[in-house]
């Protein structure tokens, strides 16, 4: 609400931003009492936000898998291996969004 209040509703009505989130609540928690204590259990609870989205998106996809061919990879540790693959594939993909490579160092 606060950035509301400074850039006006006509300003924030309808725009897709993370002010909220990054902007508005972090100045709310530096006026509170104890800011510092605040604002660490905000990086954690925006830690765990992450974190809990990468078990579901990695379960998701590795379930799907194992579904397929559940006699190839329900033996031994497969499916494990599959796990570190899907998680190798993430962060492969991952790199390539927040890298800024021109076309002509590929």
């Amino acid at each position: 609400m606060h950035v509301v209040f400074l850039e006006g509703v006509d300003e924030m009505y309808g725009k897709v931003c993370p002010g909220l989130a990054f902007i508005a609540y972090p100045k709310a928690m530096a006026a509170m009492p104890m800011a510092p204590l605040w604002s660490a259990l905000f990086f954690c609870m925006i830690l765990m936000v992450g974190l809990d989205s990468q078990f579901v998106q990695v379960e998701s996809v590795v379930t799907a898998v194992v579904d397929l061919f559940p006699n190839q990879l329900r033996v031994g540790y497969r499916r494990e291996m599959l796990v570190g693959v899907v998680c190798l594939v993430d962060m492969v993909i991952g790199c390539t969004m927040v890298m800024q490579v021109s076309g002509e160092e590929w």
